[in-house]
């Protein structure tokens, strides 16, 4: 398994809610890189003392070990908050220098956008840190980012300049690095939710899908009849699985992402993304505006899909479970007829 080493670099989006210097995004992106509870508490196998102190079987010790040791160990991870460039920098080197030869870097950085600099941040093609845009030792640019490529690196940026960092793919210093970059404009949703308070669209799409998916419908948990969301969540899970099986079979698959596709919080990530990409390429109101859709790169191939979990019907059948078809536009081939319902 390789490590997983995550730099998160949050500046705070006005509004969005907010946990000590942690916003709701950076919350997120740090309990998806958590492996999930057991579900209960782990129990050696050693004996156990009975309630009269003595050694026995019979009854559970309150002392006994709660750490399961079945579950791999969780990936070392930075978090910084608004730091300066030359502490970024900082950091990153020394991440890069304890990184095992096995280890893989991700860095996810989440901005407000433009910041106070308006068109001549974006036109610049840097991210800002800091509150007042200053350029220089508030910015960090795609050069930035060259020397660290010598290792394996996966950047998760999300920011509508996000874009501007695909140079780095072309100027890179030994291994390629695979990116997820969220759209540059926000997609409308069905309702009049907040982005800012809800975080960003894109981080919940990589870290809760469905409730990604539900609130671009406009829909709010008390809206949600729970057995509906059960049974679309064990469709969607069981969709991603069938879909990494057809990605990491796929002979078109990059390099790049076949280095990085072992690690599952990776593998997760990437099927979430791909799941994104294919909701928003569908969705009605920005339907064929690039946008609003979220690249990657390199780029992923179209793997042979079985006709009940291609990306369509997929995402038509979770459309069909909240009674919601109407936001997305299908090709002719897909119809409801042949979407499967072995969920039922």
């Amino acid at each position: 398994l390789s490590l997983l080493l995550v730099l998160n670099v949050n500046v705070m989006i006005s509004e969005q809610v907010k946990f000590s210097e942690l916003t709701i995004d950076t919350f997120r992106m740090l309990q998806c890189l958590e492996w999930e509870p057991s579900g209960s508490f782990y129990q050696s196998s050693g004996s156990k003392l009975s309630q009269n102190g003595a050694t026995g079987t019979g009854r559970i010790s309150y002392l006994q070990d709660i750490a399961d040791p079945t579950l791999p160990a969780n990936p070392w991870k930075a978090i910084l908050y608004r730091p300066s460039l030359t502490h970024f920098i900082a950091v990153l080197a020394t991440i890069c220098e304890e990184l095992p030869l096995d280890g893989i870097l991700l860095v996810y950085l989440s901005a407000s956008g433009a910041g106070s600099s308006g068109a001549g941040h974006n036109e610049s093609g840097c991210l800002n840190f800091g509150s007042r845009g200053d350029k220089g030792s508030n910015c960090i640019y795609p050069s930035d980012f060259l020397p660290f490529t010598r290792r394996p690196l996966l950047l998760v940026i999300d920011n509508d300049n996000s874009n501007a960092f695909k140079v780095i793919a072309e100027a890179s210093k030994g291994e390629s690095v695979a990116m997820l970059l969220s759209p540059s404009r926000l997609p409308p949703i069905a309702s009049d939710f907040s982005h800012t308070s809800n975080g960003s669209l894109f981080t919940m799409f990589l870290t809760a899908p469905l409730q990604a998916f539900c609130l671009l419908l406009g829909f709010s948990g008390t809206d949600i009849d729970l057995d509906l969301y059960n049974k679309a969540e064990m469709l969607l899970s069981s969709s991603l699985n069938n879909w990494g099986l057809a990605l990491a079979s796929s002979d078109t698959l990059d390099p790049v992402w076949g280095q990085v596709l072992g690690d599952p919080f990776i593998r997760r990530l990437l099927l979430r993304f791909i799941f994104c990409q294919t909701v928003l390429t569908l969705y009605a109101p920005v339907y064929n505006k690039n946008e609003f859709l979220p690249t990657c790169v390199p780029s992923l191939p179209k793997p042979v899909l079985s006709p009940s979990y291609s990306y369509q019907s997929v995402i038509l059948h979770l459309a069909s479970i909240f009674s919601a078809t109407k936001y997305f536009i299908f090709s002719e081939d897909v119809s409801p007829e042949t979407v499967s319902t072995n969920v039922d």
